[in-house]
């Protein structure tokens, strides 16, 4: 199918090559090389064009293999332990956390791993092969996002956010400066995507670029610390 589409468009331009060639340039005559043309690129340049067409995160999705969780395309944050890396052995994992979305991959004890494009059901239909513990922690990412969800939430409900917060050590006077360091992108996204259920650690890094290092590390720290067992 895509060899009789090339020899197609390779006929359109020969013809009006030759059209050109003995009428010069008429509106026709260019209408029939821009389709040859453009039909040429969308054939040699076909799987960058799909790759285009997919929603970003999807471009970085993993599946679970026999040796680890492996992203085909690489992981979409290249500042800790996956950069340069498509897999991520098991051996290496501390914990899966599934009360988050994605849900997430701890690592030297120090970093979360998105497992992008897999569900909580994914994880726990396979969890003796993963080896590592499954578990729910306070997802604090969660708790200090819930502030920018196109969603209202009573005065009580924002009280107990900040309760739990901080017993996990997050005061709310650094929740305050959290939620307004972010505020600006986290608002901007939510006018794009009218989101109302759930925001994370992984909303908030692709909402901090361009990301750096120093960001990155950020969102672990607090991500990370000292989360509570529900």
């Amino acid at each position: 199918m895509q060899t009789a589409f090339v020899i197609i468009c390779l006929g359109v331009l020969l013809y009006s090559f030759s059209e050109v060639d003995k009428q010069g340039f008429r509106d026709e005559n260019l209408i029939h090389l821009a389709i040859g043309i453009v039909g040429l690129i969308l054939v040699v340049f076909q799987e960058q064009i799909l790759k285009l067409g997919t929603p970003y995160h999807q471009r970085h999705n993993c599946t679970i293999t026999a040796e680890g969780f492996l992203f085909p395309n690489g992981y979409p944050f290249q500042y800790g332990y996956m950069r340069k890396r498509k897999l991520l052995d098991y051996i290496y994992i501390d914990e899966i956390r599934i009360s988050t979305y994605p849900p997430t991959a701890i690592v030297n004890e120090n970093e979360t791993i998105f497992l992008l494009g897999l569900t909580k059901e994914d994880i726990e239909a396979n969890s003796e092969m993963l080896l590592a513990p499954i578990t729910k922690p306070q997802d604090n990412w969660e708790l200090i996002c819930n502030e920018f969800l196109d969603t209202e939430f009573d005065e009580e409900f924002k009280k107990r956010d900040i309760e739990r917060l901080t017993e996990a050590g997050i005061y709310e006077e650094e929740v305050q400066a959290i939620r307004s360091k972010i505020k600006a992108q986290m608002m901007f996204r939510t006018y794009a995507t009218w989101d109302w259920v759930y925001y994370g650690q992984y909303h908030v890094l692709d909402s901090l670029r361009p990301l750096n290092k120093k960001k990155y590390w950020w969102t672990m720290d607090i991500a990370l610390r000292q989360a509570k067992q529900i």
